[in-house]
């Protein structure tokens, strides 16, 4: 499945996903701090039991709630996947969004993926007459950029 934008949007998200796989360190998250963000972020990908996941949800959804971007993030994961909450690709985008707010590269690079298969921008996004598209390679330029992503 293409998405909306056809093959212009495999192309980003095979960048993007070239750009997540990179080394990470950098000057807003420590290597370690992304480099475990990303670790626990692709566990959630692979799934899990529903007692783990039921665990992670909680502490996840409470960290957030404290402020801790990566939590958020994680917890987008969650969202966007249905593990051990319903299934909603619009919390896991705004989930990202806030997170890239708090200048979470990783959730950046999340929130980037999300635009580059057709979903619309978070409504603490800015300007609406930016491009889903466009604001996806912003993301990714800006992760890239930070070395974090």
């Amino acid at each position: 499945m293409e998405g909306i934008f056809g093959k212009r949007a495999l192309t980003w998200g095979a960048l993007a996903i070239a750009f997540a796989a990179q080394a990470c360190g950098g000057v807003v998250q420590t290597r370690a701090e992304y480099d475990a963000q990303s670790c626990v972020e692709r566990a959630l990908r692979r799934g899990g039991d529903k007692a783990s996941l039921g665990m992670a949800r909680d502490k996840f959804q409470g960290d957030c709630k404290s402020g801790d971007a990566a939590a958020c993030s994680q917890l987008g994961v969650m969202y966007e996947k249905g593990l051990a909450v319903t299934q909603s690709t619009e919390r896991a985008r705004d989930l990202y969004s806030d997170a890239c707010d708090q200048a979470n590269m990783s959730a950046c690079v999340n929130y980037g993926l999300l635009l580059t298969q057709g979903y619309p921008l978070a409504s603490n996004s800015g300007s609406s007459r930016v491009s889903p598209m466009d604001h996806a390679v912003r993301l990714f330029s800006t992760a890239c950029r930070e070395g974090d992503a």
